[in-house]
């Protein structure tokens, strides 16, 4: 839903993360409203589970939007945004320690799990010029796997998730601290977001003047170049399954760059970004046509230069 709203539809990425914080928070409201708690473990109607994935489909899209806010729309990178999202669950888990709302605690890290996910995916995944580890999606995703086969083996075999007691109803003064608790806690994570997006924003607006006063347009785009000349290459070749795989990398590559970018010029960037997005659409369709993707790669090749 994500990538559909940014690629295809071209809303922006904070547009996506509000959005979608909104709709989780709604659903929360609506979900506590009829059920009076929000407990994983009093899910034992349809109803109740309804809500669930309703939840889920909603973290997962909240999720996405923000870890490619943080790792690419404010140009942080994988490993950057891994520390940042570790470090919220880690303070959540202490805060857990020293009286948080067991609930509260678990759907936010439950939702930090998320941009946490695809921020180590892309991180082991993605080639080292684009900031990963270059395992490639195959290994990464037997690591992932491993991970979740030991994880069931480990709580199939100790019980540690089983719950013995149902869901004991919640007295009026423990329902009225963790309604402070969600105040508090919304305003401290609207205010260190915010802050943090405004200061990545500061810093890649000064990084901007400085590559503007030296009058070199977006800065070296050899790197996107090199790219497409490879993938121009292999079009020519009728190599149409080695394009579709070396043109991912162009994706990848202009996303990560894509904050700094911007931040230079604009129309530009948005420009290029087009021309890439044609190049994209045209080499990756059912039925690439030769001479299409040839006219769209070498329109794209001559805004980069």
């Amino acid at each position: 839903m994500t990538d559909i709203l940014t690629d295809q539809i071209g809303v922006p990425l904070e547009a996506s993360t509000l959005f979608f914080t909104f709709a989780l928070m709604i659903v929360f409201g609506i979900w506590f409203f009829n059920e009076k708690t929000l407990s994983i473990h009093s899910i034992f109607t349809r109803r109740r589970e309804a809500f669930y994935w309703l939840t889920i489909l909603c973290t997962f899209a909240l999720g996405t939007a923000s870890g490619d806010l943080i790792a690419e729309g404010l140009g942080l990178g994988y490993l950057t945004t891994g520390i940042i999202v570790c470090s919220v669950i880690v303070c959540i888990a202490a805060a857990w320690k020293f009286g948080l709302d067991d609930i509260l605690s678990f759907w936010i890290i439950y939702i930090m799990t998320r941009p946490l996910g695809a921020s180590l995916g892309d991180l082991l995944s993605q080639p080292q010029e684009n900031g990963g580890l270059g395992l490639g999606t195959t290994v990464t995703s037997i690591i992932f796997l491993a991970a979740i086969f030991i994880t069931v083996i480990f709580l199939t075999t100790t019980k540690k998730d089983l719950v013995q007691k149902p869901t004991v109803t919640e007295s009026v003064s423990k329902k009225s601290n963790v309604a402070i608790q969600v105040a508090v806690v919304l305003c401290v994570f609207t205010i260190i977001s915010l802050s943090g997006y405004f200061w990545r924003q500061s810093v890649l607006s000064n990084e901007a003047k400085s590559i503007a006063g030296q009058n070199v347009g977006l800065g070296d785009m050899s790197k996107f170049s090199a790219i497409e000349e490879d993938v121009l290459a292999l079009v020519e070749k009728g190599d149409f399954s080695a394009a579709k795989t070396r043109i991912k990398d162009l994706e990848t590559a202009w996303d990560n760059d894509a904050a700094r970018l911007k931040a230079i010029d604009k129309t530009k960037w948005n420009e290029i970004d087009k021309s890439i997005d044609d190049a994209l659409k045209a080499v990756r369709s059912n039925n690439p046509n030769a001479e299409d993707c040839k006219t769209v790669l070498q329109s794209s090749l001559t805004l980069l230069q």
